[in-house]
């Protein structure tokens, strides 16, 4: 809320709140400069040192009071004003010296896989809070990842552990899969184009009862999942401060998940 009442990016006269208090202290100097000069009308005009100073040190007191109450007010507010607006300065130029560092640190990421990325929207996609002081990964976007990635994990399970169902049943869990798998690449990779060999985690034939034209999407979804979780750790490495030990011990389920595809049960 006082973010929004001391807006740094507007000068001190743009702010509604001072537009208020210059507003509101004219109107009370006038209403009471008013009523006592109105209370003095009938008085003899006089321009000696004696009633000048009882005109403005007693007659104008009040009035005279209220505006420099109001003129001390928003001396305070500017200068509140303008502490925000250094703080934010500094905030933006901690942004861009943060930015630079990880297109730096983006340039050593290296895939066969990734054809281009934008290091600019990676980075306002795991670091959104930058401009609010907070340079630490978004931990709601890590928990949404993490999230999807035990949702992944445990239909694979489930689709590894039956044995006697039907085709279709293994199709349509197999198409679920797929499509979580989507959900969870286009999240991470929608602005990185991959490109390179796909199939590399292709399904082992004959392992689960589904189609070849499902089990070869099946392989190319899973492919592009590893470059996605790839993804995820070299940016997030990029915080010091940042804790992947839970991610970490869900892409191990996942890379064992894959070994069984790919080799079947030892």
């Amino acid at each position: 809320m006082e973010r929004q009442v001391f807006d740094p990016g507007k000068g001190f006269f743009e702010l509604p709140v001072v537009r208020w208090v210059v507003g509101i202290g004219l109107a009370l100097f006038a209403i009471s400069a008013g009523g006592f000069l109105w209370s003095a009308w009938e008085f003899d005009r006089c321009w000696s040192p004696n009633c000048l100073n009882y005109f403005f040190i007693n007659l104008m007191k009040v009035p005279l009071g209220m505006l420099a109450f109001t003129a001390a007010t928003l001396a305070l507010m500017a200068t509140h004003h303008r502490s925000k607006q250094f703080a934010h300065q500094s905030t933006i130029t901690n942004y861009y010296t943060h930015l630079k560092e990880f297109r730096v640190y983006m340039d050593g990421w290296k895939s066969e896989r990734v054809k281009s990325y934008s290091s600019s929207k990676l980075y306002q996609k795991f670091f959104p809070s930058v401009l609010y002081g907070t340079a630490d990964v978004c931990e709601n976007f890590l928990g949404g990842c993490e999230y999807e990635l035990s949702w992944i994990n445990g239909a694979l399970e489930k689709l590894l552990e039956e044995k006697q169902r039907p085709q279709e049943w293994y199709e349509e869990r197999t198409q679920e899969i797929i499509d979580g798998v989507e959900s969870f690449c286009d999240l991470i990779l929608e602005d990185v184009e991959l490109d390179g060999p796909r199939n590399f985690f292709m399904v082992t034939q004959g392992l689960l009862p589904i189609p070849d034209g499902l089990r070869s999407i099946f392989g190319n979804r899973l492919s592009d999942l590893v470059g996605a979780i790839a993804l995820i750790q070299y940016v997030v490495e990029f915080d010091p401060y940042a804790d992947l030990r839970v991610f970490n011990h869900k892409k191990n389920i996942l890379e064992e998940h894959m070994s069984i595809l790919r080799h079947g049960r030892s």
